[in-house]
């Protein structure tokens, strides 16, 4: 099972030297030239695409994500404690993200009002709780984490509740066990549009469209590059769905921008199956 976590963090860190990028036309253009995949970070392409955010300036080839650094904070607390709560989940987070924490760097949303909450709180301050009800590719890291070490499916469930209360994730695991059993004996893009007819209204037409339409034509005119799972997963399906093979999925991941290092991740997890890692990737 450990497998899954290295297939996993390889597509996360693949892409590191351009995750926040939101110039597909530039990174397509720069593609042409160079590899984009596990390049150093290099602060003049966020200047040069002008549309970007520079979250990871001290990171290096071979450096993860955020999401990256929670997956393996959970699969590690996982392994000490395999019936670790929603509650244990956030204090892990909080204590390896919160100032004078491990982790130093970039932390998202749902963190920041995590710890904002918990300060507040330590210091007896009289402030309204910042409501945590996140929508990012986050949501999915803790099913990532119970596959990899084979605890039973709840488990993601209940985690996940703990920077969510959305449905579609639920949803999205029992849609994602098909994939990962299909992948047994059937090729991508048989799975991929077996999985795209469970998927559920009033996001069906996003994933209907994320394998009829050409990748510029669904960026401009379905969903964008963000992590928010609405536009996440239908961009991760429509990448699995148009290329056939880990390496591919990857450079045309990259090519896109915007939340490819958490793509990534999740394309990593489904080649796990059966995909082989490019020679020049990191090893973990």
């Amino acid at each position: 099972m450990e497998k899954i976590l290295q297939f996993a963090l390889t597509g996360n860190t693949s892409a590191m030297a351009f995750n926040w990028i939101y110039n597909p036309a530039y990174l397509t253009a720069l593609s042409k030239k160079q590899s984009l995949l596990f390049q150093p970070i290099l602060k003049e392409h966020y200047e040069k695409s002008e549309k970007s955010y520079f979250a990871y300036p001290h990171a290096t080839v071979g450096s993860v994500s955020y999401q990256g650094e929670i997956l393996k904070w959970l699969i590690g607390a996982l392994k000490e404690n395999p019936d670790l709560s929603a509650e244990d989940y956030l204090n892990l987070v909080f204590e390896q993200s919160k100032p004078g924490g491990d982790y130093q760097g970039f932390v998202e949303t749902y963190t920041r009002s995590l710890i904002i909450n918990r300060l507040a709180k330590m210091q007896r301050l009289e402030l309204d709780p910042v409501e945590i009800n996140d929508d990012n590719l986050v949501g999915f890291i803790p099913y990532i984490a119970v596959k990899t070490l084979g605890l039973p499916p709840k488990k993601a469930i209940e985690l996940t509740r703990a920077f969510s209360n959305l449905e579609d994730y639920e949803t999205f695991f029992y849609i994602f066990d098909e994939i990962l059993e299909g992948l047994e004996n059937k090729s991508f893009k048989d799975v991929i549009k077996d999985a795209v007819s469970k998927v559920p209204s009033p996001l069906k037409d996003r994933f209907d469209k994320a394998l009829t339409e050409s990748t510029d034509a669904f960026i401009k005119n379905t969903v964008n590059t963000a992590c928010h799972y609405p536009d996440a997963v239908p961009l991760l399906f429509h990448i699995l769905y148009h290329t056939d093979s880990f390496e591919a999925a990857l450079n045309l991941n990259a090519s896109l921008g915007g939340a490819s290092c958490d793509r990534g991740t999740l394309i990593g997890f489904f080649y796990s199956v059966n995909g082989t890692i490019p020679l020049d990737a990191p090893p973990f």
